[in-house]
């Protein structure tokens, strides 16, 4: 199972649905999840719990969930996670928000579940004071260094930025 945070209408989601994964989304906006199925062509159930929309696509293993991301569970996405991926989510929380974003995604891994984490470096080019954040490796031991390990996996020119991959595992179970 994997879950993508934040997902918007990634077309990670299709993609790993496609490849067989058993994938998972969450994201605020209705609108944008609505988008995402009806774009891709995809068949879909609504249903109503827990403070969520879920749109579950037919004939496939995709179900997306609008609503907060800090209220979502283990226990509301019908159990947890083999993997996340988190293509510039925690870099787009607020800085007091960091915290409680590491603990509720912790929260929907299971033990030795790989947590892929993408950020973008901005050098001199960031003019700006609000998200994307700039995502340092001192921030993430201090966020997720208690709960989680975490190594550098791989970096990419993005343009005038740098993408850079981290992979994450809890220490122990949540």
């Amino acid at each position: 199972r994997v879950f993508l945070t934040f997902c918007g209408k990634s077309l990670d989601l299709k993609w790993l649905a496609d490849e067989g994964f058993d994938v998972v989304g969450n994201d605020c906006s209705d609108f944008a999840l609505k988008s995402f199925l009806e774009e891709q062509g995809l068949e879909y159930d609504t249903s109503k719990s827990g403070g969520f929309t879920i749109y579950k696509a037919k004939n496939t293993k995709l179900a997306l969930y609008a609503g907060n991301f800090f209220e979502l569970t283990g226990e509301k996405t019908e159990g947890k996670f083999d993997a996340v991926w988190d293509t510039g989510s925690f870099q787009s929380v607020g800085v007091t928000d960091r915290a409680t974003y590491a603990r509720a995604v912790s929260g929907l891994m299971k033990q030795g579940c790989k947590y892929l984490l993408s950020v973008t470096q901005f050098k001199e080019l960031r003019t700006w004071t609000g998200p994307p954040y700039e995502i340092t490796e001192e921030i993430l031991d201090e966020i997720f260094g208690e709960n989680m390990k975490w190594e550098f996996v791989d970096q990419a020119p993005w343009g005038d930025y740098m993408e850079k991959i981290y992979l994450l595992q809890l220490r122990f179970s949540c």
